[in-house]
Protein backbone atom coordinates (compact mmCIF):
# COMPACT_ATOMS: atom_id res chain seq x y z
CA UNK A 1 0.00 0.00 0.00
CA UNK A 2 1.47 3.49 -0.91
CA UNK A 3 1.06 6.62 1.01
CA UNK A 4 -0.13 9.73 -0.93
CA UNK A 5 1.29 13.20 0.53
CA UNK A 6 -1.58 15.16 1.89
CA UNK A 7 -3.09 17.38 -0.53
CA UNK A 8 -2.43 20.41 1.25
CA UNK A 9 0.82 19.82 0.84
CA UNK A 10 1.26 18.85 -2.99
CA UNK A 11 -0.59 22.56 -2.78
CA UNK A 12 1.99 24.29 -1.34
CA UNK A 13 4.99 22.72 -3.78
CA UNK A 14 2.33 23.62 -6.85
CA UNK A 15 2.21 27.10 -5.48
CA UNK A 16 6.02 28.10 -4.62
CA UNK A 17 6.89 26.58 -7.82
CA UNK A 18 4.37 28.63 -9.75
CA UNK A 19 5.59 31.84 -7.54
CA UNK A 20 8.95 31.19 -8.19
CA UNK A 21 8.62 31.68 -12.13
CA UNK A 22 6.84 34.39 -11.62
CA UNK A 23 9.19 36.13 -9.63
CA UNK A 24 12.34 35.97 -11.35
CA UNK A 25 13.29 38.90 -13.40
CA UNK A 26 13.80 37.78 -17.28
CA UNK A 27 17.32 38.20 -18.57
CA UNK A 28 18.03 41.21 -20.54
CA UNK A 29 18.45 40.63 -24.30
CA UNK A 30 21.55 43.33 -25.09
CA UNK A 31 20.37 43.46 -28.63
CA UNK A 32 16.76 45.15 -27.78
CA UNK A 33 17.60 47.30 -24.88
CA UNK A 34 18.76 50.12 -26.40
CA UNK A 35 15.78 50.29 -28.53
CA UNK A 36 13.33 50.18 -25.69
CA UNK A 37 15.11 52.82 -23.60
CA UNK A 38 13.25 56.20 -23.69
CA UNK A 39 15.63 59.29 -24.81
CA UNK A 40 16.89 61.74 -22.66
CA UNK A 41 17.52 65.55 -23.36
CA UNK A 42 16.53 67.90 -25.95
CA UNK A 43 14.46 67.26 -28.76
CA UNK A 44 13.27 69.22 -31.95
CA UNK A 45 9.77 69.65 -33.01
CA UNK A 46 7.77 71.25 -35.54
CA UNK A 47 4.39 71.37 -35.89
CA UNK A 48 1.98 73.81 -37.80
CA UNK A 49 0.61 76.65 -35.71
CA UNK A 50 -2.59 75.77 -34.74
CA UNK A 51 -3.65 78.04 -32.24
CA UNK A 52 -3.73 81.54 -34.42
CA UNK A 53 -4.40 83.28 -31.05
CA UNK A 54 -1.19 82.59 -29.32
CA UNK A 55 0.66 83.32 -32.62
CA UNK A 56 -0.64 86.64 -32.75
CA UNK A 57 -0.14 87.82 -29.26
CA UNK A 58 3.56 86.46 -29.85
CA UNK A 59 6.56 88.93 -30.01
CA UNK A 60 8.12 89.77 -33.36
CA UNK A 61 11.62 88.99 -31.73
CA UNK A 62 10.22 84.94 -31.65
CA UNK A 63 9.10 85.00 -35.09
CA UNK A 64 11.38 84.74 -38.14
CA UNK A 65 11.64 83.93 -41.62
CA UNK A 66 13.01 80.61 -42.48
CA UNK A 67 15.86 82.42 -45.13
CA UNK A 68 16.79 84.57 -41.94
CA UNK A 69 18.00 80.85 -39.76
CA UNK A 70 21.53 80.02 -40.36
CA UNK A 71 22.11 76.97 -42.57
CA UNK A 72 22.94 74.64 -39.72
CA UNK A 73 19.35 75.77 -38.11
CA UNK A 74 17.77 75.30 -41.18
CA UNK A 75 19.10 71.79 -41.82
CA UNK A 76 17.48 71.19 -38.14
CA UNK A 77 14.39 72.42 -38.98
CA UNK A 78 13.66 70.80 -42.27
CA UNK A 79 14.80 67.52 -40.28
CA UNK A 80 12.39 68.30 -37.80
CA UNK A 81 9.39 68.63 -40.28
CA UNK A 82 9.88 64.76 -40.72
CA UNK A 83 10.27 63.91 -37.45
CA UNK A 84 11.60 65.43 -34.13
CA UNK A 85 15.14 65.73 -33.55
CA UNK A 86 17.22 64.59 -30.78
CA UNK A 87 19.61 66.16 -29.28
CA UNK A 88 19.85 68.98 -32.03
CA UNK A 89 22.61 71.41 -31.98
CA UNK A 90 21.93 74.86 -32.66
CA UNK A 91 18.21 74.68 -30.85
CA UNK A 92 18.24 74.61 -27.39
CA UNK A 93 15.86 74.91 -24.67
CA UNK A 94 14.58 78.27 -24.08
CA UNK A 95 15.70 79.52 -27.67
CA UNK A 96 14.18 83.03 -28.59
CA UNK A 97 12.76 81.98 -31.82
CA UNK A 98 9.63 80.08 -31.42
CA UNK A 99 7.85 80.75 -34.92
CA UNK A 100 9.26 80.32 -38.23
CA UNK A 101 7.47 80.72 -41.57
CA UNK A 102 9.00 78.66 -44.35
CA UNK A 103 6.70 78.15 -47.56
CA UNK A 104 4.46 80.15 -46.46
CA UNK A 105 3.22 78.63 -43.27
CA UNK A 106 4.00 79.50 -39.74
CA UNK A 107 5.32 76.62 -37.45
CA UNK A 108 5.67 76.53 -33.76
CA UNK A 109 9.28 75.31 -32.21
CA UNK A 110 9.81 73.60 -29.29
CA UNK A 111 12.26 72.41 -27.33
CA UNK A 112 10.94 69.57 -24.46
CA UNK A 113 13.55 68.16 -22.53
CA UNK A 114 11.99 64.62 -22.16
CA UNK A 115 13.36 62.14 -19.65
Amino acid sequence: MSRRPPVIVVAAITAAVLLAGCTTAPTADPSTSAQTQTPSGVVLTVDEVVREDRFANASNASKANFSALSPARQAEFQEALNHEVSHPETWDAGTEIEYVRYNGTWYTIQTPIVN
